[in-house]
């Protein structure tokens, strides 16, 4: 399998070039699937969080299966405040590319995350996780490999969470063991320590650098 990997600084745009890469490559008849993690500001633009949004694409087609809350300052779990921006408007999205949104897990996605240790902490720096999302989102991609036919699985992002045990760590154990190449997001600054945790360090990777590559060449070198 391969490890294909977009890095960059914070606010270069990673999962807007991801977004991109994703759409080029399901035109090239690419069957992915994933999850994209987009930002969420208040109406004054400042950063108040990010959210999970799930998708797969094929044959052309990009399906949002539901979107929901994972990140924010400060707040309690909930549902996502009126005073927020859109995160589906932010990912030009449109209406007919959106599924389902009432539930977070997509229907027929089973499974869970195995080899994760349990986490205390439930911050990411100034950001309060929202643990339900995160466990729906981890189950969603495990069960999604299962399932199988899937030329590649997509996460925005790997970080703080998985060099912790926690996140989606489980997932990527899973995708190795069933040969299924990764499309991943990774700070510049926690690059080298996540590509060395123990699911991913034996696998082939490219890297892509989100400054210096643009999205149509890094789909073409994925595509083939």
């Amino acid at each position: 399998m391969t490890i294909w990997v977009l890095t960059g600084r914070i606010g270069a745009g990673k999962t807007t070039a991801l977004r991109k890469i994703v759409s080029l490559l399901a035109k090239r008849g690419l069957k992915l699937a994933g999850v994209l993690s987009p930002s969420v500001s208040d109406r004054d633009g400042d950063r108040i969080g990010y959210d999970h949004v799930i998708f797969e694409a094929s044959e052309g087609r990009f399906r949002i299966f539901c979107g929901a809350p994972f990140l924010r300052k400060g707040a309690p779990q909930g549902k996502i405040r009126s005073a927020e921006v859109s995160t589906l408007s932010a990912l030009n999205l449109s209406r007919n590319e959106i599924k389902d949104r009432s539930s977070h897990v997509p229907q027929g996605a089973t499974g869970t995350s195995r080899n994760r240790p349990s986490v205390h902490r439930d911050f990411v720096g100034p950001y309060r996780i929202n643990r339900k999302v995160l466990r729906s989102t981890a189950t969603y991609l495990t069960g999604r490999v299962r399932r199988g036919g899937l030329d590649l699985l997509v996460v925005d992002e790997l970080g703080h969470l998985e060099l912790r045990g926690d996140g989606f760590y489980g997932a990527l154990g899973e995708a190795v063991e069933h040969s299924v190449d990764l499309l991943v997001v990774i700070r510049r600054e926690l690059l080298g320590k996540v590509l060395a945790l123990p699911p991913l360090k034996k696998e082939k990777k490219h890297i892509f650098r989100i400054e210096r590559d643009r999205p149509h060449e890094v789909a073409k070198k994925i595509g083939g």
